[in-house]
């Protein structure tokens, strides 16, 4: 009987585990496939993991190998531009499959932020009077989030990146929606001194990380200006940000994984 394997099954696993980890990442040195959704006619497509479909129809072996490297092993950074985060995680979930989501352990949110979906000139907020209720509504949205990654069950590790401004501004002390950008917002409502913190929409939506599994680790990474402060004043606020949040979440662990 001929041989009828693909080629590629006839490598070592660790030689294939490369070939597939290059085909979607493009990078043997990145872990991370970016993760995009688009709306059209009420419907969300993914975008991020086309590469793999190329792979998984060359065997059933191949299938599950390539599927099990992937979702297990890789990190999957969800991009939400303007849409509501919480849309983009729900979608993820969703549409990857119950068996793929039992495998993820690792996802990333590069920018966990609400300015940046109510800032974005698609969405056209600041024109409307009640764009108040449309900030608060993207504030809960964010909390929601976390209810769609609980439902992940190997998950392991999420990784946030913050925007220092949006992240150290009271919300007694300022209504973002406001202004007329986010640029104008930082500016207008930068950080005057770690005691101001009474309150924070990103802090707050953090903490419903709490619905997680303890096993879960979350890391921080910090993104954006500081905004004429010096940075022994960022360093403070950006300690007692984690330390809040720490104890907000408890007994997940938090780290900071730019040493700030």
């Amino acid at each position: 009987m001929p041989n009828t394997l693909p080629s590629i099954l006839k490598l070592p696993r660790e030689l294939r585990q490369q070939i597939y980890h290059y085909t979607l990442t493009q990078d043997l040195q990145s872990h991370t496939i970016p993760i995009s959704v688009a709306q059209r006619h009420g419907y969300y497509k993914l975008h991020g993991l086309e590469p793999i479909q190329g792979l998984i129809l060359v065997n059933h072996t191949l299938h599950d190998e390539v599927l099990s490297y992937c979702f297990s092993r890789l990190t999957f950074a969800l991009h939400n531009e303007r849409e509501s985060l919480r849309f983009v995680v729900r979608e993820f979930y969703r549409q990857i499959g119950a068996q793929n989501r039992g495998r993820v352990t690792r996802i990333a949110i590069p920018d966990f932020s609400i300015d940046a979906v109510f800032f974005d000139a698609a969405n056209m907020v600041s024109l409307f009077a009640s764009s108040g209720a449309r900030y608060c509504q993207l504030h809960q949205e964010m909390q929601g989030v976390f209810l769609w990654l609980a439902r992940f069950p190997a998950l392991l590790k999420v990784d946030f990146g913050i925007d220092f401004v949006e992240a150290t501004r009271s919300t007694g002390a300022c209504r973002p929606w406001q202004c007329g950008n986010r640029v104008e917002a930082n500016v207008r409502m930068r950080f005057q001194g770690v005691d101001v913190i009474h309150g924070n929409y990103i802090l707050d939506a953090l903490g419903e990380a709490r619905e997680l599994a303890p096993s879960v680790r979350i890391g921080i990474w910090w993104k954006g200006e500081r905004w004429g402060i010096s940075e022994l004043e960022a360093s403070q606020a950006k300690l007692f940000f984690l330390e809040c949040l720490r104890t907000a979440v408890a007994p997940i662990r938090v780290e900071c994984k730019d040493g700030g």
